[in-house]
Formats: structure tokens, sequence, C-alpha cells
């Protein structure tokens, strides 16, 4: 019997010691993992940014400048502070062979990557129609899908006077934010851009411009939903200081009902300007300001220190950070995807250069030549702006399919119409304007000439008054075209040499006195099979 009682109490002690021991624990354990919000005072947040990336997204030779690299950066930041958020301005595809030859989808991939949180939409993203982006973010995985949402608070659609946006996708006016330790408003517009957008892409949208009093009632809206800080996106912005730039200067200004500043920060783009500033103000702090550069030279990064007893700003500052500043440090994955891309795409070989092309001024007379000689025109005309990049075509070195891509960017037609030299003298006196006559076409002012024009020049405004319902969109791209007359220089065994032998090697492919409906969708075949 002694022995059962012993026994017994013995069993009970353990159970009892053990269960004591459990229990200390548990508390322990509630007593480390206590969250940090409760006892912090104070937070360090940053708002990283990118602008105008133009699809930058590849390293050069040495490992560096590329997409991965400024991933790299990104993730230092983030590992020294305790929230940011990273934000895209816009014009973040159009500009490169590996993002424009995927539509953006490749860039797309990397931003998902990376974790952006938001972006904005620059001038750019109409050039391939606003639709192929706003497809990125409609909630369909099949045609490739952002994991952070499109922001647009003034593209309106033209004929119902509706802000753009997406049924049931990811495209918002403003937009909240939420981090651990803090909740973000961010809005973003389109700045005074539309006259830089092919007239084809935009005609069925308009911008509203009076940004100021809307960020007023979209930031009250957001402060009024537990916004702790409101950051404005704008792509637009000042060619020389930040802190001049209109609609930075009214919202710096904007209060509520209980005269506390609305915004904290304005991210700008599109002028490819390194910019950063402060905008004082009689009480609080300033509003900062930040541009970084294009093509993915540089981030921007907008540091606070917020006291999370009432989540006021106790410290700031703005910096810019050179993608150079990474060396050849880049963030493994991201470089590996875009490696993957580029065996994807594969690069065609068409013709070998004889000329290193150092200034894009030495393809202006070659590609005037190619878009007159392939429609059969007296003279062809387009714009110096439409050739964005030199290439890196070298001496000695294939010209390839990417390297177009580089060179001429953009979905421009080809329009033909008929013109007096009178008619379009003007227009050939702009400096932004390149154009080559035919050989054997002279400028006698009382001509009347075929003119063959890239679309975006066409609907210029010194246009308006050469126009008519006889002039014809060939449906032929320009980028098209060149590559066309590359391949035939390269199977006549002839070389690229476009500041001394600019003569396009095309022939007329689009004769514009047969304007058959026939003859229209035959060249629309041949521009696809290009």
């Amino acid at each position: 019997m002694k022995k059962i009682l012993f026994t017994l109490f013995m069993m009970t002690s353990l159970v009892l010691l053990f269960g004591c021991q459990t229990n200390s624990n548990q508390n322990n354990d509630a007593q480390d993992t206590t969250d940090p919000i409760d006892t912090q005072d104070e937070i360090d947040f940053s708002i990283i940014t990118t602008n105008d990336l133009h699809g930058y997204i590849e390293q050069d030779d040495s490992g560096e400048g590329g997409i991965s690299n400024a991933a790299y950066l990104i993730n230092d930041i983030r590992a020294d502070v305790d929230e940011s958020v990273l934000i895209a301005n816009g014009d973040m595809f159009q500009g490169t062979a590996i993002s424009n030859m995927t539509q953006g989808k490749s860039v797309i991939e990397i931003m998902n990557m990376m974790d952006f949180d938001a972006m904005g939409i620059g001038n750019h993203e109409f050039d391939w129609e606003l639709d192929t982006v706003l497809s990125y973010f409609d909630g369909d995985e099949t045609n490739g899908e952002a994991d952070f949402p499109l922001l647009n608070a003034n593209i309106y659609n033209l004929d119902d006077d509706s802000l753009v946006t997406v049924i049931d996708g990811q495209v918002f006016s403003s937009y909240i934010i939420e981090k651990d330790l803090i909740s973000v408003g961010v809005i973003s517009y389109v700045g005074d851009v539309y006259d830089s957008i092919a007239y084809t892409q935009v005609q069925d949208y308009y911008f509203d411009l009076d940004i100021a009093a809307s960020v007023e009632t979209l930031s009250v809206d957001l402060r009024e939903n537990g916004a702790d800080l409101v950051v404005v996106n704008i792509h637009g912005g000042s060619g020389s200081n930040i802190e001049n730039y209109a609609y930075n200067q009214e919202i710096a200004l904007l209060k509520d009902s209980d005269n506390n500043y609305l915004v904290d920060a304005v991210i700008n783009g599109h002028t490819h300007q390194k910019q950063t500033g402060m905008i004082s103000r009689t009480s609080g702090s300033p509003l900062l300001l930040v541009q970084a550069g294009g093509n993915n030279a540089a981030i921007g990064e907008i540091n606070f220190t917020i006291k999370t007893s009432d989540m006021s700003i106790i410290d700031y500052d703005v910096n810019l950070i050179d993608i150079s500043s990474a060396g050849t440090n880049y963030d493994e994955d991201i470089e590996t995807y875009i490696s993957e891309v580029n065996e994807s795409l594969g690069s065609t070989n068409l013709v070998m250069s004889n000329e290193t092309i150092l200034y894009r001024s030495q393809l202006y007379d070659w590609i005037a030549n190619v878009i007159s000689a392939g429609t059969g025109a007296d003279i062809g005309i387009s714009n110096t702006g439409g050739v964005r990049s030199t290439g890196d075509i070298m001496s000695g070195e294939y010209v390839t399919l990417a390297q177009m891509y580089e060179v001429f960017p953009f979905d421009n037609t080809v329009y033909l119409f008929e013109a007096t030299y009178e008619e379009i003298e003007p227009l050939l006196n702009s400096s932004s304007i390149h154009f080559m006559f035919s050989e054997g076409i002279t400028n006698t002012s009382q001509d009347t000439y075929t003119v063959a024009m890239t679309s975006y020049v066409y609907f210029w405004d010194d246009m308006i008054t050469v126009q008519s319902d006889e002039d014809i969109d060939t449906g032929l791209y320009v980028r098209d075209l060149l590559v066309e007359d590359l391949k035939i220089k390269g199977e006549n065994g002839e070389s690229f040499e476009p500041s001394s032998h600019p003569e396009a090697s095309i022939t007329n492919i689009f004769d514009p006195y047969l304007l058959s409906q026939n003859q229209v969708e035959l060249y629309l075949i041949f521009k696809n099979t290009l």
C-alpha cells in the first residue's frame, strides 16, 4: 500500500513539475514575441522610386547597370529600414528589344520578382495602345499579370468621361499600401504630356490636368481611411529645378480642415533628370521631391523617421543612388530570368556593319530613305525623337534584330499623301525633323510630291492644313521597313554604312496609286511576316 501511494505521489509530482515548466516556457515565449509596434518608439521608413526605366533591364558587358544591380541596391535599403515601399513612376517598358519584343511582359515579371508596391502610367504606356499595359492588371493570369496595382487618377475615356480602369482588375485612382508598421496612401497622375504621345494611340482619351484639386480630394479620403503618409506620383516634371515644377508647388500648399498638410512626398518623371528637392512649409515637414533620371541610371530614396505614438514625422531626407554604385553586385534570380528571356528571343543577324554608330544622327538619312523607297514616295520624313538609340552598332559586327528594336522602338506606321513643297516646307525647317528626297527629285516649290511620313509626325498640329481624306495609312511599321532593308542588304552581300552610303536597298512594297482593299490586305500580310 505504501509502495502504491509513493508511486502515485511521484507521478503526481512529476506531472505538476513538468506542467509548471511547460506553462512557464509558454509565458516566456509570449513575452519574447511581443509585437514591436507596442514598444518601438520610432520607425525608419523609405519610399524607393524608379522612373522612365524604358526596358533598360540588361547589364552591360562588365556586369553592371542592369535591373538586377538595381535590385541588389534596393534589397540593401530594405534591410536597413523598418519598412519601405517601391513605386514605379511610369514609362517602364518601351525602349529596348527585350522589353519591346515581349510588349513589356518581361519587365512586369521582373517587377513582380522585385516586389513592387505600385506603378503609375507614363506617356509611353500608350505606345502599344494602353489596353496592352492594362491587360497586365486585369486579373487574367494567362496573359501575364502584375502582383501590384496600376494607379490612374486623371486619364479618362473620351466617349463617356469615365476614368480609365479595369473591371475586376487592379487599376485604381488611389491606393493604400498596408505594411506592418505603417500605411501609405499613393495617388498617381500623368502630367502635361498628351502631345508627346502619337495621336492614334491617345485619341480616345483625355487628361484632367487640374491635378491639385484631385490630390486634395483623394488625399483627404486616404487620410480618413487610415493612411499615415500620402505620396503623389506624377509622370511629368521640370527639366531644371524640381522645386519649380508647378504641380509640386501647388501640392505643397494643400491642407485638410485641421490645417495639416495633406501630402508628404512627390515622385516626378518624364524629363529623365536626376533631381531631389524640398519645398519648405510654414509648419510641419517640407514636401520631399525626387526624380531618378532615366534608363535605369538611378533610384530615388525618400526617408522618414516616424514617431509611432502619433505617426508624426520627426526626421527626413531624400537621396539619389546611382545604379553604378552596385558595381558588379546583383540579384542572381533576376539575372537568371533575364538570361532565360534572351535565350528564348534569340538573336537574328541582319547585315554586317562597316560603321560604328556613335550618334543617332548617323542614322537619320538612311531611315528617311528607307521610308520613301519602301513606299514609292518622293520624300521620306520622320522625327529625330523617333530614333531612340544608336543600338550600339559596331563596325565589324552584325546588326541584329534586337538592335533595330532599340534604334526605333515605336510602332509608328507610314502615311502617304500628296503635298506641295510649300505646304511641307515649314515642317522640313524644323530641327525635330529629318527627311530625304528620293533620287532625281528636287525641291521645286510649285511641284506636288508623294510624301511618306511617320504616323507620329503626321498628326502634328503643323499637318492639320495639309491632311485630307485621301491620305493613306499604309499599315507598314517603320521599324519593319528598316529591318527588311537590312535583310536585303545582307542577302545582296552589301554592308551597313549609313553615313557614307545612306541609300536604301528596299524597293517599293506599297504602290500609293493602287488603293484597292486587296492591295492593303496584301501589304498588311507582308508587314506581319517581317
